[in-house]
This record gives C-alpha cells, sequence and structure tokens, in this order.
C-alpha cells in the first residue's frame, strides 16, 4: 500500500465525507435522551450503557479506519480483503446488531411495570422509537469512528499546508 497521504483535492473530498458521516452521532445521542423518558430504569441503563460502548467503539476503530483512508497502514499491519470483513463483521456489526435485538428482545421479556413506554403503548411509531433506542449504539460507534477520522484528515490537511508554506 502506497505510504503516501492522498492529494489535497482527495483530503478535501474524505473531510467533507466524514463530516456527513460523523453526523450519525446525533441520532445515537437522540435516541439515550429518549431512553429517559421511557418509565423504565432497566431500559435506561441498557441504552446508555450500549451508547457508551457505541463511544468506545467508536474511539477504538477511528484511529485504525482513519489510518487505512489516509494509506498509513504499516505493511505489517495489512490484512487481505477477507481478514478486513471478517475484522468488520466480528468487531462491528455482529456486535452491534446482537445488541440491538437483545434490547428488542429485553423489552418484552421485562415485567411490565419495568417495560419502555413504547412497548406498552403498542403501535407502529412507538416501536420505530425503540428500535431507534435500540440501535443507539450504532449511530453513536459510527459518528464517533468519522468525527476521529475527520479530526485525523485535518491535522494531516494542517500538516500538508505547513510543508507546503
Amino acid at each position: 500500500m502506497n505510504q503516501t497521504p492522498p492529494d489535497a483535492t482527495k483530503l478535501a473530498k474524505l473531510c467533507k465525507l466524514a463530516s456527513i458521516l460523523s453526523q450519525f452521532l446525533w441520532p445515537g445521542v437522540f435516541a439515550v435522551f429518549l431512553s429517559f423518558f421511557e418509565n423504565s430504569p432497566v431500559w435506561t441503563f441498557f441504552i446508555v450503557l450500549t451508547a457508551w460502548l457505541g463511544v468506545v467503539m467508536g474511539l477504538t476503530g477511528g484511529p485504525g479506519l482513519a489510518d487505512y483512508l489516509l494509506q498509513r497502514v504499516p505493511s505489517h499491519r495489512q490484512v487481505s480483503k477477507g481478514m478486513a470483513t471478517a475484522f468488520s463483521l466480528g468487531t462491528f456489526w455482529i456486535p452491534t446488531t446482537a445488541t440491538a435485538i437483545f434490547g428488542l428482545v429485553l423489552t418484552g421479556a421485562l415485567r411490565e411495570d419495568l417495560q419502555p413506554q413504547s412497548h406498552v403503548n403498542d403501535n407502529l411509531r412507538n416501536y420505530l422509537l425503540l428500535v431507534l433506542q435500540a440501535f443507539s449504539m450504532y449511530f453513536i460507534a459510527t459518528g464517533v469512528s468519522w468525527s476521529v477520522v475527520r479530526r485525523e484528515v485535518k491535522l494531516v490537511q494542517q500538516e500538508s499546508e505547513t510543508a507546503e508554506n
């Protein structure tokens, strides 16, 4: 893999993409905020816990994603496409999806007085709010990862500008 950073136009496009994708953080924050109004401390605790897991996933995965996109991965850390897909599935997609499914199953497994209000008031709008809350980890992890990428791209752009002057 080429160890030179992308040119200025590619960096600008990558920064714009990272700025857009880092906005995924806000639906996750909104979902966590909504969980406080579900009248279920168990559900709120679960959503806040998954939100923190999303932050951790984003902070640990973001630097590697930034290195990959900026072509800064050392040769001893490069992996095949198949291995990269396996890492992605094993460290992001499977845990995120399993957590969301567990959250949706949890809503029905709780005693009636501990169930989230959106589950008790059974209609499509409330169910969609529960799904949004269950996927808060995905939104937060994605938003934080791309925020890290954006920060790294900005640093590379500043270094490039400084080197040119």
